[in-house]
């Protein structure tokens, strides 16, 4: 047993739409919109397009973080997202994102804590 401190949600998206993928300023408002939709306090974000391609963004959250890195020639991106408290739903932010990709995705959840038996 633990004492519950939050929600972490890992994810691997494939056959998502590559432009999308590739296009730093949509990824943005993608994960702005969904930490939104989700109940998250969004603090502030960023992000970085790589050469050749390839983009990264990282939403820092009152509640914790959640964040994209994409591989477009592969369609495909890894996503995180780690929230505290109760008041946040994680899986709206991912099913917000997962609409806008149009891929395929799948989400390990992990319950995050303190074990009952550690001060």
């Amino acid at each position: 047993m633990k004492l519950k401190l939050g929600h972490h949600l890992i994810c691997e998206a494939t056959s998502c739409d590559k432009s999308i993928l590739n296009n730093e300023m949509e990824l943005v408002n993608i994960m702005l919109k969904a930490c939104l939709e989700g109940g998250a306090t969004v603090l502030g974000h960023t992000s970085h397009s790589f050469e050749p391609q390839g983009v990264t963004v990282v939403v820092g959250l009152s509640e914790s973080h959640a964040s994209i890195h994409t591989w477009p020639e592969h369609g495909y991106a890894m996503l995180d997202v780690c929230t505290c408290g109760e008041h946040v739903n994680p899986m709206v932010i991912f099913e917000s994102i997962k609409k806008e990709l149009k891929g395929n995705i799948i989400i390990k959840e992990l319950e995050r804590g303190i074990p009952k038996d550690v001060s």
